[in-house]
């Protein structure tokens, strides 16, 4: 039997690591250890009690598996829901409320993944957004904001959200993402081996620990969420449909694949207009100075009463 460590970092995620085994940075051994099972049977315990009885008192448990917040923010002007990139965490954006201090920021945790590991990961656009929409309520005034495959999902969660007459976010910002009506023409990443599937993880989103080639198991708790990523990120078919009654943020690296003349198309998905800004960097230059505080500006100039907000 397989032991692993339960680990955790200052987003307040969980996840499994094989036990004797360095931790990757950033992930700090709890001292819980057991088998798979009993590892994520113990997560989903302490993920329950952890919540603040504030949280627990009117919200769907569906709720609380699919939100995840480093700062709780009740008198926020804005909330911020942050969709993340394939494979990606909501640690990456939840912790930006240290600088949005204005901003109640919650990320996505996505099923496969993270405290939900045990949950099979999705691989289609439109039972995702469904499964969102029907356990998740937005509440506002919120933004919605995507990161690359993040992007696409944030936008069809808008156009179910209109479909039923639910309330809409003051804005979304889709932040290098290509406009839903644009094919991406590449080898189809989530039908490679393995092997193969990691070269292509490392080179679109950097190194990963040496370990990871070295032990099945890992392998097994880590490729299944990139891979059901892709899978919808190459199988998405654009639906033609009513523009959403939504302005458009769009946000692109300068560096990156994605020209200004492809996003300013998202202009046509939109009855409220849309806006381009072009940041320092590649695709995650969100990640590195100065495109990541340029981005927060951004994301700050949104909240309501602010010149960006009223347009």
């Amino acid at each position: 039997m397989t032991v692993y460590d339960v680990v955790t970092n200052d987003e307040a995620e969980y996840g499994l690591w094989p036990a004797g085994r360095a931790a990757a940075p950033g992930w700090t051994p709890t001292g819980f250890q057991g088998s798979r099972r009993d590892c994520l049977d113990h997560v989903a315990r302490v993920w329950t009690d952890m919540r603040p009885r504030s949280v627990r008192r009117g919200r769907s448990p569906g709720a609380s598996r699919w939100l995840v917040r480093r700062r709780r923010r009740g008198d926020a002007a804005l909330r911020l829901y942050c969709f993340p990139h394939s494979g990606g965490s909501p640690g990456e954006f939840v912790r930006w409320s240290d600088a949005l201090t204005d901003v109640e920021v919650l990320g996505l945790q996505l099923p496969g993944r993270g405290a939900r590991l045990e949950e099979p990961p999705f691989t289609d656009m439109a039972a995702l957004v469904a499964a969102v929409v029907e356990d998740v309520e937005f509440t506002g005034p919120y933004v919605l904001f995507g990161h690359s495959l993040g992007g696409w999902v944030a936008f069809e969660t808008i156009r179910a959200l209109q479909a039923s007459g639910r309330p809409l976010p003051e804005r979304l910002v889709v932040s290098a993402t290509p406009p839903p009506h644009f094919r991406v023409e590449r080898d189809p990443l989530h039908r490679m081996g393995d092997d193969d599937l990691l070269d292509a993880v490392e080179q679109r989103y950097g190194g990963l620990p040496p370990t990871l080639r070295e032990d099945p198991d890992l392998l097994a708790l880590v490729l299944p969420a990139y891979r059901a990523d892709f899978q919808i990120f190459e199988e998405y078919e654009h639906a033609p449909g009513d523009p959403i009654d939504v302005p458009i943020t769009v946000v692109g690296g300068a560096d990156d694949a994605m020209p200004a003349d492809l996003l300013r198309a998202w202009d046509r998905h939109t009855a409220r207009g849309a806006d381009l800004h072009m940041l320092p960097g590649g695709h995650f230059y969100l990640r590195d100075e100065p495109g990541r505080t340029r981005l927060l500006d951004l994301v700050r100039a949104l909240a309501p009463g602010t010149k960006e907000a009223d347009r």
